[in-house]
């Protein structure tokens, strides 16, 4: 039998300012939709590229992601990294 020893710090990606970090992956469908994410009280911050949304290196807090595309209602997902660990958000737009 072997015994490993990992330490929170192998586990868990840290920031170089000593902070928890994930990336959140957005999809949606249809795709190209133009993706925001905020955290409580904060302004939304516009993703840039529509097509390819891998929000890097956030730190983890519950997040918001706002999911708009023309034709479509705009979404707004909740994201718990602290429950939710694929860190993933699918998202169904409707007319």
């Amino acid at each position: 039998t072997e015994i490993y020893t990992l330490s929170l710090h192998d586990a868990l990606p840290i920031s170089e300012s000593g902070s928890l970090t994930f990336d959140l992956k957005v999809t949606s469908n249809p795709s190209g939709a133009v993706v925001s994410y905020y955290r409580r009280g904060d302004s939304p911050h516009p993703y840039a590229d529509p097509t390819t949304v891998v929000i890097p290196s956030l730190p983890y807090a519950i997040w918001y992601v706002k999911i708009e595309k023309p034709g479509y209602k705009p979404l707004v997902r909740e994201h718990d990294p602290f429950h939710s660990l694929d860190h993933v958000v699918n998202v169904e737009l409707s007319r």
